[in-house]
């Protein structure tokens, strides 16, 4: 057990201290995928978006909605649509592990360009028990190798600047962490309902039907 919370806080060390040499993707997960989903129908509720996730098998799909802040439903901020897939390829006395992939869409706002950006990369889950509470440690950490230091290019909206000439990112401009990257503790009071604190919004609850 020690060994594995050593392993999951030496991940979320490095995950850290990537971050602080390359900007982050602006285009957070809403509700967390890991690699101890659920089988059957997942819907993610949080403060920045939703999800909903199918799981069957050692295979899971799903899509989710991501804002920028508490209030951008009600503001009219844009949401940010994305695809995600895992494949679980461990789970072994309440320690999981996974391969997930997905792809992210930003609109931008009016005089920028949209960008759609693709990840790849590991989740890791540990469950265990605080006060005979279930509880899980959870983390993704997935790269994305995009086309700008941003993301890929996915159509504009016309700019005074548009015929500038940029230069080309180099191989570690275009390397940064992906969206999907989130590190996430969940309660769970029943075995169909979760309140998670993280996962790419902070504050959410996650409903297993």
């Amino acid at each position: 057990m020690k060994k594995m919370i050593k392993t999951l806080a030496l991940s979320f060390g490095l995950l850290m201290a990537t971050a602080l040499v390359q900007p982050v993707q602006p285009a957070q997960a809403a509700i967390q995928r890991s690699s101890d989903f659920s089988q059957g129908n997942t819907i993610g509720v949080g403060l920045f978006g939703l999800s909903y996730d199918y799981g069957v098998g050692p295979f899971s799909i799903g899509a989710a909605f991501s804002s920028d802040a508490i209030y951008s439903f009600a503001s009219g901020n844009r949401l940010r649509p994305g695809l995600r897939a895992m494949w679980r390829f461990m789970e072994i006395d309440g320690l999981s592990a996974g391969v997930l992939a997905g792809v992210q869409y930003d609109p931008g706002t009016p005089g920028g360009r949209a960008y759609l950006t693709p990840d790849l990369g590991v989740g890791m889950a540990y469950n265990f028990k605080i006060f005979d509470l279930p509880t899980a440690l959870r983390l993704n950490l997935t790269l994305a190798l995009s086309s700008s230091s941003t993301g890929y290019y996915f159509g504009s909206y016309p700019t005074s600047n548009s015929n500038v000439d940029e230069p080309s990112p180099n191989f570690f401009q275009r390397l940064s962490i992906g969206p999907m990257s989130s590190l996430e503790l969940a309660f769970m009071p029943s075995p169909n309902f979760e309140i998670t604190l993280g996962g790419g919004t902070w504050l959410g609850m996650r409903l297993k039907i």
